[in-house]
């Protein structure tokens, strides 16, 4: 079998198994479904956080990725994402509460401080999470001579999405 037909099937092969795993953390999902309705500001801060985790997934997969990045260069990538990722999370913390106080969810000191702590933690480490899994299958792939540019981003964002909806099931049943 040729070199091109291997690489397409190991691409099709990656992506299928990528959105099956995807599909199993919609299960968690549905499996809180009731409880997620009382949860006010998880659920106003869900999508948002979905979206961050989409958007670092598929920064971080280009340019680990790229063989011109080196390691230097990979540490100003984690401090850049790190700098922007705080400023997104403040974000998330701040309108998620606001709106869920504006819909009328009572929210106290101790609520604040348990909400926002869990979701500065849960986009950080998905977010280290990331861009270790990136730079492993980074290596992997160019051992078996495959291009990661082909790969990375739809693995790591994938796996990235079912790790934050884990976390989102996590928050369901240690802060509500």
């Amino acid at each position: 079998m040729s070199n091109r037909i291997q690489s397409y099937l190991f691409i099709m092969t990656s992506v299928a198994l990528a959105a099956s795993i995807s599909m199993i953390g919609g299960y968690g999902i549905e499996k809180v479904s009731e409880e997620l309705l009382l949860l006010t500001p998880l659920v106003i801060a869900l999508p948002s956080l979905a979206n961050l985790v989409g958007d670092y997934a598929a920064i971080i997969a280009a340019h680990v990725g790229d063989k011109t990045e080196l390691k230097s260069t990979r540490k100003k990538l984690m401090r850049s994402v790190y700098t922007a990722l705080s400023l997104s999370v403040s974000a998330i913390i701040i309108l998620s509460l606001l709106l869920a106080y504006i819909r009328g969810f009572e929210i106290d000191t101790i609520f604040i401080l348990k909400f926002a702590g869990f979701i500065t933690v849960a986009a950080s480490v998905i977010v280290f999470f990331m861009f270790s899994l990136a730079v492993l299958l980074e290596k992997i792939l160019r051992k078996r001579h495959l291009n990661p540019d082909d790969l990375l981003t739809p693995i790591v964002t994938s796996l990235s999405d079912l790790a934050m909806l884990g976390m989102v099931t996590l928050a369901v049943l240690v802060l509500f």
